[in-house]
C-alpha cells in the first residue's frame, strides 16, 4: 500500500513535470509566431480575417495513385500484371506448372 501511494506522488510529480514543459514549449512556439507575424506585417485581425473567409491550411494529401505500366502479360489471353500486388492466378497456375515467371515479361 505504501508504495502504491509512492508510486501516484512520483506519477503527479512528473505529469506535473511533463505539463510544465509542455507550456515552455508552447511559450517558445508561441513567440515564435509572434516574431514571424511582426515581420511579415501580418496583424492577429488579418488571421481573423483569414480565417473566416475560409482559406483553408495547406494540408498534405497522400498522392493519388498512379498508373503503373504492365510488367508481364498472358500470352494467349492478353492479361496483364504490374507485378505489384498478388500475382493474378494464371501467373500462379503457370509457375505451379513449372514455367518461369520471366517467360511472361514484357521486352522493355
Amino acid at each position: 500500500m505504501r508504495n502504491e501511494h509512492a508510486l501516484e506522488d512520483r506519477i503527479k510529480r512528473v505529469n506535473r513535470q511533463l505539463d510544465d514543459l509542455r507550456a515552455q514549449k508552447r511559450d517558445v512556439v508561441i513567440r515564435q509566431i509572434l516574431a514571424q507575424l511582426d515581420k511579415n506585417g501580418i496583424t492577429l485581425k488579418d488571421l481573423k480575417e483569414a480565417r473566416a473567409a475560409g482559406m483553408k491550411s495547406q494540408s498534405k494529401s497522400a498522392p493519388g495513385k498512379r498508373m503503373v505500366a504492365p510488367k508481364y502479360r498472358h500470352p494467349d489471353t492478353g492479361e496483364t500484371w504490374s507485378g505489384r500486388g498478388r500475382a493474378p492466378r494464371w501467373l500462379v497456375a503457370a509457375e505451379l506448372g513449372g514455367t518461369s515467371r520471366n517467360d511472361y515479361l514484357i521486352p522493355a
